[in-house]
């Protein structure tokens, strides 16, 4: 088997594998809190990151009848829920594409403050590249400075030598 590539939702609040902890998605998608699947209390969400499907299965609900997909943590294979490929009730067709995780199976973290809007996150950003240009610069010339100094203090000293000899000679003669 290969490496397994894992995302990361970010969010301030994160939920996890409870088995592995793989960060799965973040509480900013959290549809509903009130649903239940087999272990007892579920939760909806519009996006999860890091999961494997099963083929989908046809499935009678207490809802009605739907085409959903077992999904399972694709580090350590757990069974965490299903998500929802098709409701064929028209007021259930707001759960297509959204995923089940059964509270029991996950649990809920503190994830990354996310305090900064996206104009001050540009403005950081147009910040943090200039101050970077503006370091490489510095790194550039010091690092010419370094390996070029011996090489320039050599030459500086025959070029003075070879100035105070003209120097020298134009002076007899004045």
């Amino acid at each position: 088997m290969g490496r397994i590539f894992l995302d990361h939702p970010g969010g301030s609040r994160l939920y996890s594998c409870a088995q592995c902890d793989t960060a799965l998605t973040n509480r900013s998608l959290l549809t509903s809190m009130r649903f239940n699947g087999a272990t007892g209390r579920a939760f909806l969400f519009k996006k999860v990151v890091n999961l494997s499907y099963s083929e989908v299965q046809d499935r009678e609900m207490l809802t009605g009848r739907h085409m959903v997909r077992d999904v399972f943590c694709k580090n350590c294979d757990t069974k965490l829920g299903w998500m929802y490929e098709y409701a064929t009730e028209e007021s259930q067709q707001y759960k297509e594409g959204q995923v089940i995780l059964e509270r029991a199976l996950v649990t809920e973290s503190e994830g990354i403050r996310e305090l900064l809007n996206s104009d001050t996150v540009k403005g950081i950003s147009m910040f943090g590249t200039a101050v970077l240009k503006s370091f490489l610069i510095y790194l550039y010339v010091y690092v010419c400075f370094y390996y070029l100094l011996p090489f320039i203090k050599e030459n500086l000293s025959s070029v003075n030598k070879q100035y105070m000899k003209a120097t020298m000679s134009q002076s007899i003669f004045y």
